[in-house]
Parts: structure tokens; C-alpha cells; sequence
């Protein structure tokens, strides 16, 4: 089977895989990057963090209260 294929015909088939991943892979990066989705990530990780932030404060806050 592989000998009446011939190395050129597995390069060449290699090669277009390649290719093909390769335009898929610049497609998404592409998209990804048009429609902003790292930078909504981004915006909501420093959303959680600030909001994280924001429930230890008020937990420290109620421990404070109860102690008095």
C-alpha cells in the first residue's frame, strides 16, 4: 500500500494537512481576537478579584462587629 503511494505522495499529504491546520489555527486567532474575547476574560477575572476583595473586607468587618 505505502509503496504505490510513494514518499512524495505522503509528503504531499503531509504537507496539506499542515496547511490546512494552519489556516484553521490563523481562522480562530483571528475571530478571538475581532471579537474581543480576551479582553472580556480579562475585565471579568479583574471583576472577580475586585469582588473577592470586596466579600473579605465585609467578612472582616462582621468579625469586628461581633467581637465588640
Amino acid at each position: 500500500m505505502i509503496s504505490s503511494i510513494g514518499i512524495a505522495g505522503i509528503i504531499t499529504l503531509l504537507i496539506f494537512f499542515i496547511m490546512i491546520g494552519l489556516v484553521l489555527y490563523l481562522v480562530f486567532y483571528l475571530v478571538m481576537k475581532r471579537s474581543g474575547v480576551k479582553e472580556e476574560v480579562s475585565a471579568l477575572r479583574m471583576e472577580v478579584r475586585v469582588l473577592q476583595e470586596e466579600v473579605e473586607r465585609n467578612r472582616r468587618e462582621l468579625e469586628n462587629m461581633k467581637r465588640r
